[in-house]
């Protein structure tokens, strides 16, 4: 519908596309993915370690673990959130995959291990914690990159309508 010049537009002219969710809801399912793999690696390796009796391991192995589950815990609280389109959904998306990232990082350091040996053990895919682990890295890195796209932004920031037959104060039609 177009106007002589001079007169008013419609309001909420011309109408406002609505954001797609397709990358909100990759970074949520990326989060999700990354942080229940990064729960289930420290769940598995106290199960491991607890045969040996925990008074016994070092205490930067306890470091890792507690960055571990932080991190875990974020992407999945993130990637939650940002599925029910709050808008700290993306935020702890982000705060997340960066633990996550710098976790797996910065185990060699913590442990005083040799990078070279650290990063053949991961990428040999022999066991199951190892490909896990690149899964997790993976993953992080692309709820990363999806959560800090603006379009990811606009999509948790946007109200969905309301259903159809809806009246504010929770009144329906013919009541």
């Amino acid at each position: 519908m177009t106007y002589p010049p001079g007169y008013p537009q419609a309001p909420g002219y011309p109408p406002q596309r609505a954001t797609p969710p397709g990358v909100a809801v990759g970074a949520a399912i990326s989060a999700l993915v990354s942080g229940n793999i990064l729960l289930y690696l420290v769940v598995d390796a106290l199960i491991m370690f607890g045969d040996l009796g925990f008074g016994h391991l070092p205490a930067e192995l306890y470091v890792i673990l507690g960055w571990q589950l932080l991190a875990g815990l974020f992407l999945v609280l993130g990637g939650v959130l940002t599925i029910a389109r709050k808008s700290s959904g993306p935020v702890l998306a982000v705060i997340g995959a960066v633990g996550a990232l710098s976790a797996v990082l910065a185990e060699p350091l913590i442990l005083r291990l040799d990078f070279g040996r650290f990063f053949d053990s991961i990428f040999n895919f022999g066991h199951l914690r190892s490909i896990l682990v690149v899964v997790a890295l993976v993953e992080a890195a692309s709820a990363l990159v999806f959560a800090l796209m603006p379009a990811t932004r606009q999509w948790v920031r946007v109200t969905p309508p309301a259903p159809a037959g809806y009246l504010p104060g929770g009144h329906h039609p013919g009541w």
